[in-house]
């Protein structure tokens, strides 16, 4: 409408619309979870139970993991669709079978010309429907470009770009390891959310909101330097949030003396009020840590809330 470059209406649909992402991804032999669509509640209860219990149910339309939910049975996707879907103008659920995940991972990329130019895989410490989800801590860090788990989860993301035709963007998709192999679990062509793109500048250089704005605009991204760490390993903590007025919050000079950490971004402070409204880069505080050996868990020491 505005004559500008960008993702067209088709392209965009696939990014956003989770079914119609699925439908395509398995189209191309990528191996997604099983799912169903459901229109309605009574729809949404017979979608789980010829999945399966438990199911995970989501909007349609999305990111950050809200009004993502693991149901254990039909009452809770009956509470699901009252709380998500009822009253919207066009109600809609993606019902899936919950995967067993060994590890969930997410890769971001600059994608030119339908060639992926830059990305970067990521091994989240616990999968995301256990930690964000629940508002607990979460983390991620980068992965070494030859680690064997980076070159799966690229050669998988360079399919999914392939199979819903991206021409430029910047990409965040999210990957299941499971022990019967790879699940393609979304993929967005927006940058991440959280602190994912501010560690991935530290590390690697490219700062992927601009090149974001730069490529709607027709520019063509710098996919290279300068970053001013060069670590083996490198990545983000989220300390989650939680409904109440925050009565006390450690101070960015607190974590500075803390061994590996690099930079501290506090987001939360004594007094704010915290609503129910949740996503996964709702946190009060983003720190980024970095080492020469494998991550295993997250700093402690979240808020404290009051009543």
């Amino acid at each position: 409408m505005l004559g500008l470059p960008g993702v067209g209406f088709h392209t965009a649909t696939g990014f956003t619309d989770k079914y119609a992402m699925k439908r395509r991804l398995a189209a191309a032999g990528i191996d997604v979870a099983g799912h169903r669509l459901a229109q309605d509640r009574p729809h949404a209860v017979e979608a789980a139970h010829r999945l399966g219990f438990p199911v995970v149910v989501k909007p349609l339309y999305g990111g950050g993991s809200m009004g993502v939910a693991v149901c254990a049975d039909a009452d809770e996707v009956e509470q699901w669709w009252d709380r998500f879907a009822a009253g919207k103008h066009r109600p809609a659920a993606l019902v899936e079978r919950r995967a067993d995940i060994v590890a969930e991972y997410h890769l971001d990329s600059i994608v030119l010309d339908g060639r992926v130019r830059f990305s970067v895989a990521s091994r989240y410490l616990e999968p995301m429907l256990e930690t964000a989800r629940v508002r607990h801590p979460y983390a991620s860090y980068q992965l070494p470009g030859d680690h064997p788990d980076s070159r799966e989860v690229t050669a998988l993301h360079e399919r999914a770009v392939a199979a819903l035709g991206l021409g430029s963007a910047v990409t965040h998709m999210e990957v299941f390891k499971t022990d019967d192999g790879w699940l393609a679990s979304e993929i967005a062509c927006r940058a991440a959310g959280g602190a994912i793109p501010e560690a991935i500048a530290m590390r690697h250089g490219p700062d992927l909101f601009d090149t974001a704005i730069g490529l709607s605009l027709g520019r063509t991204p710098d996919v290279t330097g300068p970053a001013p760490y060069d670590y083996a390993y490198f990545g983000h903590v989220a300390l989650g949030v939680r409904p109440g007025t925050v009565t006390a919050i450690s101070t960015e000079e607190a974590f500075a003396g803390v061994p590996g950490v690099v930079a501290t971004d506090i987001r939360a402070k004594t007094g704010d009020t915290m609503p129910e409204a949740f996503y996964s880069a709702t946190a009060s505080r983003f720190s980024t840590p970095d080492g020469p050996t494998c991550p295993s868990a997250p700093p402690t020491g979240p808020p404290r809330y009051g009543s």
